[in-house]
Formats: structure tokens, C-alpha cells, sequence
């Protein structure tokens, strides 16, 4: 079943894709070393992989796999392209499990399959996105290395409960901590304020000037949300991002200042909603972004009980 409404899956296109190893598998298909300036260590199995997506991208006719790919200790991420001829993305991705699993096979004398059954595609859509997803890609050994210094901060704590959460249990990521902050404050901007006008400048004064002992709770979704979150952090503040998709154990804050800014217990992220296995659809995306905007406004407003009172 298509995962993105209205793609036209025979057009050319990029995407990215992540096949992660089986879970109890003892074979680690690459080692993490802070001292590499790429973050990762040459091994004997990163190499032959390596030599093996060459050889599939060089003599893929309709589709092929192209630079930059990474190879990290428990999955890979490969960048695809589609050319719009007759093979699909799901039989290209089965021709590069059963290839790059028969090169794991000289490493491993393990039974059964090298690579989780289900796999995960991030189609390129827009404009300018393909240069996120390289980045994302080039940068994943570096945040690997963040994660594996601050593990308590990347560890998914599920059913979450607080005071200032009301009777609402929560899955967190990050600083936990942050829920105990002496002030919260939530940030909840329209997506009708424009850039550039004395609206948007009026609404955005209070963030240019914030006091980084209190913590912002919210979204982060409007341009004007996005805008206020930045002038918050260069201001040294904390926040807390409320997510309208659910977060598993395999989820991890995107982008490499995330991570540096979990590890710093400076953001926290927290979602009331189980994990959905899918992209969700705009307006749902929005309906759960208001919700969210109130679940804020209540986090803000709750009086600590007399215990946490000083």
C-alpha cells in the first residue's frame, strides 16, 4: 500500500532507506570510534558491504543505489534512485537484502535472516529536501556517538506521569528533568502571522528577549512557532516539544542540534500518542497540534502540589 497519498510511485524519485539488523543478532556491521574523523572505524564487513552497494549501484539499469550511504553497527542507510523504469522500490530493496545478506553470511556463522523483515522509506518530495536527507545520512555516525555518551537522555521512558500533566501519561525523550522546572511557559503562535510584518515582529518580541530560566513548552509547527523556537535557544532557554506522532524505541530526535541539545538537558521531547507506523495526514497532523496546544496551556498553568512548592 502506498505510504504517501497522491505519489505517483512510477515517476523518478529518491528515497531513502534503512535496513536495520535482526534483533539478538551478535554481528555488528560496523564499530563506532570517536577518535575517526567519520565517526566510524573500518571493519573487515564494512568494507565488503561497502564494495557490494558499488557494485549494485554501478549495475542497476532502472534503479540503484547511489552516494552517500552509511553503514552504522546495527543498520544501514542507503540513498536510492528510481529512474521511472519497471522495477519497484519493494523488489529492489528484497535484491539488496539477499545480496548484502550473502555477503554477511562469510562474516557470521549465525542461522536465519541478517536483517529485520520491515524496512523504512523516506520518499524526497519537495524541493531542497534531498540535501537534508545526505546531511541526515552523512551526520548519523556523529549522532550515534552523542547518543552512546548521554544514553540516559536517549532512552525512550514510556507512561511518563507528572503533576503538571494532569491524569495525561506521556513517552518522553531527553531530559525528564525539564518537567520539574520551576516555570513553564507555553509558546502558541498562529500559522496566520507573516514574516515580516509588524504582527509577526509584535508577536515575536517576548522571545527575543526570554528569561532562559523558564522552559517553553509547545509544538514548535507555524513558521511563527519555528521562529520563536530559535530566538529561545540563542537565548540559552530549555524547551520541552510536545509531538504529535508517537515516539518508539527506535525514534531519535532528527538533526545533529537536537541531539546536542538532548545530551545538554536542554529539550525533552514527550508525546501522548502511541506509535503510528505511518505518516500522518495533515489534517490529522493539525487536529493533534491543537490538541497538544491546550495539553501546553494546561502544563503552564498547573500548580505544583504542596510537596514540590517552595
Amino acid at each position: 500500500m502506498p505510504r504517501y497519498w497522491g505519489w505517483d510511485y512510477k515517476r523518478p524519485y529518491y528515497t531513502m532507506v534503512t535496513l536495520r539488523r535482526r534483533e539478538g543478532l551478535r554481528l555488528a556491521f560496523s564499530v563506532l570510534d570517536a577518535d575517526s574523523p567519520t565517526g566510524l572505524r573500518p571493519h573487515p564487513l564494512t568494507q565488503a558491504l561497502t564494495r557490494e552497494l558499488f557494485r549494485l549501484g554501478a549495475t542497476g539499469r532502472d534503479v540503484g543505489t547511489l552516494k552517500p550511504f552509511v553503514i552504522m553497527p546495527d543498520h544501514i542507510h542507503l540513498l536510492i534512485r528510481l529512474r521511472g523504469g519497471g522495477i519497484t522500490l519493494p523488489v529492489y530493496v528484497r535484491i539488496l537484502r539477499l545480496s548484502l545478506q550473502k555477503v554477511c553470511r562469510q562474516f557470521t556463522d549465525e542461522s536465519g535472516p541478517i536483517f529485520e523483515r520491515d524496512w523504512h522509506d523516506l520518499i524526497v518530495t519537495r524541493r531542497g529536501q534531498l540535501g537534508r536527507v545526505i546531511h541526515y545520512i552523512l551526520s548519523n555516525p556523529r549522532e550515534a556517538l552523542i547518543r552512546r555518551a548521554h544514553p540516559d537522555r536517549f532512552r525512550l521512558s514510556t507512561d511518563v506521569t507528572h503533576w503538571s500533566l494532569g491524569d495525561t501519561k506521556v513517552c518522553a525523550k531527553g531530559d525528564v528533568t525539564l518537567l520539574n522546572a520551576p516555570r513553564l511557559e507555553a509558546v502558541r503562535l498562529s500559522r496566520s502571522l507573516l514574516p515580516g510584518t509588524q504582527a509577526w515582529r509584535d508577536a515575536l518580541a517576548p522571545y527575543a528577549a526570554w528569561d532562559p530560566g523558564v522552559t517553553a513548552v509547545g509544538t514548535w509547527w507555524s513558521p511563527a512557532e519555528t521562529e520563536a523556537r530559535r530566538l529561545i535557544l540563542a537565548r540559552g532557554g530549555r524547551l520541552i516539544h510536545l509531538c504529535p506522532h508517537g515516539l518508539d524505541r527506535l525514534w531519535h530526535p532528527a538533526g545533529q542540534e537536537a541531539q546536542q541539545l538532548c545530551a545538554a538537558g536542554r529539550l525533552l521531547y514527550l508525546s501522548p500518542y502511541p506509535p503510528q507506523g505511518r505518516r500522518l495526514e495533515p489534517g490529522e497532523t493539525r487536529h493533534r497540534c491543537l490538541e497538544l496546544n491546550a495539553l501546553a496551556l494546561r502544563m503552564a498553568e498547573a500548580l505544583p502540589p504542596p510537596a514540590h512548592r517552595r
